[in-house]
């Protein structure tokens, strides 16, 4: 369904929170393929944790508490996530479930980003993660994004939401049904009914950053 956006102003100014949002909302996907590294640290393998306590009962139960992973992405960007307490840590166990999970990055260029959740589930064998609760997305730009629940492909590298989505930067605020972000960033759509409001005088305010950002910056 076409997002209907209700503006008399020209497209010009429209686009310069559409550039913002299709600059920030790829990121959540970067930040959370970083959380799939955790997986084989848990397991055993090679890693770069923080401090962490590991509680070992049941070994199909073990959990680690106060976790923490420090590490640098493919492009060498430094990035760290957290969470409260990581669960069902035991070989063989389909679903790694994380409370409270956090991360933030410093890309390349200095912009700072993080994104967090009140839960959030990594699914082992189609390497998905969902996260649910109050999933909020921070940019250091001055982009906010809100919604209940968020899903990320790894395979597919796309990220979606089905409930409600809000927004606001340095221009105006955006509401949406719902969000999808596909074809590695370059396209960003709401879905369902969606406005788009420019604040007054929003456009002489932008920073020359935010109104020429380009994608994967």
């Amino acid at each position: 369904m076409a997002v209907p956006i209700r503006s008399r102003q020209p497209w010009s100014r429209r686009a310069v929170l559409i550039v913002g949002l299709k600059v920030v909302l790829p990121l959540v996907a970067v930040l959370l393929m970083a959380a799939v590294l955790l997986w084989p640290y848990l397991t055993g393998g090679p890693g770069a944790p923080g401090q962490a306590t590991i509680t070992d009962g049941d070994r199909s139960e073990a959990s680690m508490v106060k976790a923490r992973y420090v590490g640098a992405d493919g492009e060498n960007r430094p990035f760290q996530i957290t969470a409260d307490a990581v669960h069902n840590l035991g070989a063989g166990q389909a679903v790694v479930m994380l409370d409270a999970p956090e991360a933030d990055m410093v890309m390349a260029n200095g912009t700072w980003v993080m994104v967090t959740a009140d839960q959030g589930e990594y699914v082992v064998d189609s390497q998905a993660l969902r996260l649910s609760g109050a999933v909020k997305l921070f940019h250091d730009a001055g982009y906010l994004f809100e919604s209940s629940e968020a899903q990320v492909d790894l395979i597919e590298n796309t990220v979606s939401g089905s409930k409600p989505v809000r927004g606001q930067g340095p221009v105006g605020t955006i509401t949406a049904e719902g969000f999808s972000v596909s074809d590695g960033g370059d396209t960003v759509a709401f879905t369902g009914q969606a406005r788009l409001v420019i604040f007054p005088g929003a456009m002489s305010r932008v920073t020359p950053s935010a109104r020429g950002a380009e994608p994967g910056t």
